[in-house]
């Protein structure tokens, strides 16, 4: 029995001895760690940030159906839309996640994490997304401005915006050139969808002077109300430099201000007349500023300022505190309810003696154009934030030929940085021999005609509307009389190649009302 007992003993110290060690392994096992979890566990979350707005695939929800069309970011893609700002377009932020934190404080883990499906609801929730399209065609609305608080964005082709922020409580405006402003709550914006009305300026020219006299400005008024007029261009920054009774601290210092001209209260006059006004702006003829600060000024070699054959002087297009000067002024015009900045003179001079005029740069074609494209681009970031549009003048030979002829102005160069583009198609500016005529004033038609024929194939896809000058001013050339059948003729082609309106010029603000008639 003891036998029995002692090898009854030690048959159960083996038996115990290998059930304790279930064939685990002689080294010591590691800790389970997160990363281990989620290779071993699909429902598990990965420990690593997830991708940005920017590259991750929008995922399909309840909450954010899949689209057919492609949702745009903030940061227009140069293959599906025209080139935006990238300073004006927001950058989308990552969502919040643990590796945000400072690399000093360490960031607990949480110790239940959120079910997979609330990610995609949060990020459907902060995210605001739309189409802009045509309310007449249904067509989407390329190039397209969008304002979402302090947010700004650009459609794509398809029309389409986003923002990555909570539209609860804001206003939301959409701008396009060829269209009216269009604002209202982002929450009325049934499924972010805006539709967007087509409207073409009609205006005639009021000089800075002129606009000052009562008498003369409801003269004008009422010669819009009463005809197929909607829209004043004001000079508010004339050909010698004088502003408004502006706030600009530069423009009081050098007696740029003009204390006469309450451009705030003209604005508030022409809207409660449902009149547009586009501000004309004179930019480098600028004898004001030159004048006040010569070393911001084009030089000449024979010393001193340069001047041009009517001895007005100019700042230099290289000098960028000139362009911080005029942005200035041009923001301030936009708060005080100007509805277009038109840039006039935005060039350089061509009227004097070339060979004498000095910058401070190199002159020549490539640079002339670098430098005007330069200061389009400046004061389109300097004025996008003021949800104002923007235009500018050019002259009428440039839409004829890609030369610039020393002015800095190339069409497709010109168009990028604005919404309006208003060529200077007066007959009267035209060589002989120009469109094939002898004497180009005496063929009006024609030659608006002819003249906007070769315009739309070069801005071809480009979100830039043209709205033409046209002449309300006798013939200088030839001595043609220009009355109502010349301008009737003018608009009349202009209308024909359905151009976003049109301007008409007359340097004293005398036209004829039957030039305006609704259907002439």
């Amino acid at each position: 029995m003891q036998w029995n007992s002692w090898w009854l003993g030690l048959l159960c110290v083996v038996a115990l001895t290998a059930c304790g060690s279930g064939g685990a392994p002689a080294t010591t096992p590691t800790r389970s760690t997160g990363a281990q979890v989620a290779a071993s566990s699909p429902a598990a979350r990965p420990t690593q940030p997830p991708p940005t707005e920017e590259a991750r695939p929008l995922e399909a929800t309840a909450t954010q159906p899949q689209q057919e069309e492609p949702e745009p970011t903030n940061t227009p893609e140069q293959s599906q839309e025209p080139t935006a700002m990238p300073t004006l377009v927001p950058t989308q932020e990552p969502e919040p996640t643990a590796t945000l934190e400072p690399t000093g404080t360490p960031k607990p883990r949480p110790t239940k994490e959120p079910t997979p499906t609330k990610e995609p609801e949060t990020s459907a929730a902060t995210r605001m997304t739309g189409v802009v399209r045509d309310a007449e065609t249904g067509k989407a609305i390329t190039g397209a401005w969008v304002y979402l608080g302090d947010e700004i964005a650009r459609t794509n082709k398809a029309g389409r915006y986003r923002f990555a922020r909570d539209a609860e409580a804001q206003r939301l405006t959409v701008m396009a050139a060829g269209y009216a402003k269009a604002e209202l709550g982002a929450r009325d914006a049934a499924d972010g969808r805006v539709e967007l009305r087509r409207f073409d300026a009609r205006g005639v020219y009021l000089p800075f002077y002129t606009a000052m006299i009562p008498a003369q400005r409801e003269r004008i008024f009422d010669l819009i109300n009463d005809t197929a007029l909607n829209a004043v261009v004001v000079d508010i920054k004339s050909d010698d430099g004088l502003v408004w009774d502006a706030e600009v601290p530069l423009a009081r210092e050098i007696g740029a201000t003009y204390d006469g001209f309450d451009l705030g209260e003209f604005v508030r006059q022409a809207h409660e007349r449902d009149i547009y006004v586009i501000g004309r702006f004179t930019v480098f003829k600028d004898t004001k500023l030159a004048t006040n600060r010569p070393q911001w000024a084009i030089q000449s070699s024979e010393g001193g300022l340069w001047t041009d054959d009517t001895k007005n002087r100019y700042t230099d297009p290289f000098d960028e505190r000139a362009w911080e000067y005029y942005a200035d002024l041009a923001v301030e015009a936009a708060e005080l309810g100007v509805d277009e900045i038109q840039w006039d003179y935005v060039r350089f001079p061509v009227d004097g003696d070339l060979n004498t005029l000095r910058v401070d740069g190199e002159y020549n074609e490539e640079s002339r154009i670098n430098q005007i494209t330069e200061f389009l681009a400046y004061t389109e970031r300097r004025l996008r934030p003021s949800k104002v549009y923007i235009s500018a003048d050019i002259f009428g030979l440039t839409v004829w030929h890609t030369r610039e002829n020393y002015l800095g102005q190339r069409l497709e160069r010109v168009a990028q940085h604005i919404d309006y583009v208003s060529p200077m198609l007066y007959p009267s500016g035209f060589n002989a021999g120009s469109g094939g005529y002898d004497v180009p004033p005496a063929h009006p038609y024609g030659l608006i005609k002819q003249s906007l024929e070769k315009t739309y194939p070069r801005i071809e896809g480009m979100p830039v509307r043209v709205r033409p000058w046209l002449q309300a001013f006798h013939d200088y050339a030839w001595g043609i009389p220009y009355e109502v059948p010349q301008e009737v003729a003018q608009r009349k082609a202009s209308e024909d190649m359905d151009t976003s309106g049109w301007l008409f010029w007359n340097p004293a603000a005398k036209y004829d009302p039957d030039s305006f008639v609704a259907n002439p």
